[in-house]
C-alpha cells in the first residue's frame, strides 16, 4: 500500500481547513490501514482534484500506480487530472484504455474530445453517456449529460438537435440555468432573438433584481449577436443592458470594445473571430467560436471579469470549478470541462489581462 508519507500527507497539507467529506472523517492511521482502506485513498485524491491541488493528485496517483494499484475508478481520476492540467491527448490515451462502459467514462471521453477539436466524437461520446446513465443515474445528472451532449451538437452546428437536447435537460431539471441559457444561445444562433432573450430570462437565478436580470439576459443576447458577426444589434443589445442596469461591468466592457470598432451600415461584418487553437478548419472554428460564445454566459448571472479568473464564469461548467482556486493559467487550476480548457487555452494564447491589469472583453474561444 501507498504510504501516509507519499498520499497521505499531501492530502493533509491540500486539505488543510477543507471540508473532504468521507476521506476526512477517517483518523489519519486508520487511512493507511490495509487493502480495505483502498476506497479511502482514491477518496482523498478526488478530494485534491476538487480542491484544485491536481499536481498533488497526479503525484498520488503516480505513487498508487507505482505500488500496482490498477482499477477503473483509478483511470477515471487520473483521466480527470489530466484534463485539468491541460494534457487531453494524455487523458485520451487513458479513457480509451479502458474498457470500461460507465457513464464517467463516456463524460470524460465528450469532454475530452472536444477539447480536442473533435465534437462529432464528442456527439457520440455523450450519446454512450446518456444511454448508460438510464439505468443507474438520477435526473439531475442526466440532464447536465443532455446539456454535455446539447453544447456538442452546437458545435457541429446541429442546432435544432440541440434545442431538443436542451429541452429535454430542461425536462429532467426545470432549475438549470446552464441549459436554459444554452437554449438561449442555440435560438440565438438560428436568429430567433425573441425566444432566445426569454430563455435567458428565465435563465437568471432567484434573488437577482429585475433590473439585474433584464440586463444579463440582454448582455447574452448581445453576445451571441456579435457571435454571428451582427455587431449594430449586439451594440443596441449592450446598451440596453447598460441602460437597465448602470452597474453592469461586463455589458459596458463589451459595448466599449465595439462602439470604436463599429462597421459602418453599408458593411456590418464583424471582424473575423480568432481561430480557437488545435481545432480542425473551415465551418467548425466558426461554429464552435459562436458556441464558446454560449459557453462564457451558459451560467445564470455572468461573473464580473477579474484578472486572477480571467474569462471564467461561475457555473459556465457540468463539472464545477471553484473561482477562489489559482488562476486560470495555472496548470493546477482544477478545470475539468471541455470549455473550461479551453478558456484556459485562450487566456494563455489571446488574453491582454496580465498587460493591461484589466479583464478586456476579446472574441476568443472559451
Amino acid at each position: 500500500m501507498v504510504s501516509a508519507a507519499a498520499i497521505g500527507g499531501l492530502a493533509l497539507l491540500t486539505l488543510l481547513g477543507a471540508r473532504v467529506d468521507r476521506a476526512a472523517a477517517v483518523p489519519e492511521e486508520e487511512t493507511w490501514r490495509g487493502a480495505d482502506r483502498v476506497d479511502v485513498q482514491l477518496d482523498l485524491i478526488e478530494a485534491m482534484i476538487q480542491q484544485g491541488a491536481i499536481a498533488s493528485a497526479l503525484q498520488g496517483i503516480t505513487a498508487l500506480r507505482a505500488e500496482g494499484m490498477e482499477n477503473e475508478r483509478l483511470d477515471m481520476l487520473q483521466a480527470q487530472a489530466l484534463l485539468a492540467a491541460g494534457q487531453p491527448s494524455d487523458a485520451l490515451s487513458i479513457l480509451e484504455r479502458s474498457r470500461a462502459k460507465s457513464v464517467e467514462r463516456y463524460r470524460l471521453l465528450g469532454l475530452t474530445h472536444l477539447d480536442m477539436g473533435a465534437p462529432e466524437l464528442a456527439v457520440e461520446a455523450f450519446q454512450r453517456a446518456i444511454r448508460a446513465a438510464k439505468r443507474d443515474v438520477d435526473s439531475r445528472e442526466l440532464a447536465s449529460l443532455h446539456n454535455n451532449l446539447g453544447f456538442a451538437l452546437s458545435a457541429v452546428g446541429d442546432y435544432d438537435a440541440a434545442m431538443l437536447v436542451y429541452r429535454e435537460a430542461l425536462r429532467l431539471d426545470p432549475a438549470s440555468a446552464r441549459a436554459r441559457n444554452n437554449l438561449g444561445f442555440a435560438l440565438a444562433a438560428k436568429g430567433e432573438d425573441d425566444e432566445a432573450l426569454a430563455a435567458f430570462r428565465l435563465g437568471q437565478p432567484a434573488g437577482l433584481s429585475e433590473d439585474d436580470r433584464e440586463a444579463n439576459a440582454l448582455y447574452n443576447l448581445g453576445l451571441a449577436q456579435q457571435g454571428r458577426g451582427e455587431v449594430h444589434a449586439a451594440v443596441l443589445s449592450y446598451s440596453k443592458a447598460v441602460q437597465t442596469q448602470p452597474g453592469h461591468r461586463d455589458a459596458q466592457t463589451a459595448l466599449n470594445s465595439l462602439v470604436g470598432s463599429a462597421p459602418s451600415p453599408l458593411s456590418p461584418e464583424l471582424p473575423s473571430l480568432p481561430s480557437p487553437p488545435n481545432l480542425p478548419g473551415g465551418p467548425v472554428k466558426l461554429t464552435l467560436a459562436v458556441v464558446a460564445l454560449a459557453a462564457l454566459c451558459a451560467c445564470s448571472s455572468p461573473k464580473h471579469l477579474t484578472y486572477d479568473h480571467g474569462r471564467s464564469y461561475h457555473e459556465a461548467f457540468d463539472t464545477q470549478t471553484d473561482l477562489t482556486r489559482p488562476s486560470v493559467k495555472d496548470a493546477v487550476y482544477p478545470l475539468s470541462g471541455a470549455e473550461a480548457l479551453l478558456i484556459r487555452k485562450a487566456v494563455e494564447e489571446k488574453s491582454t489581462d496580465e498587460e493591461s491589469g484589466e479583464a478586456e472583453a476579446t472574441d476568443t474561444l472559451d
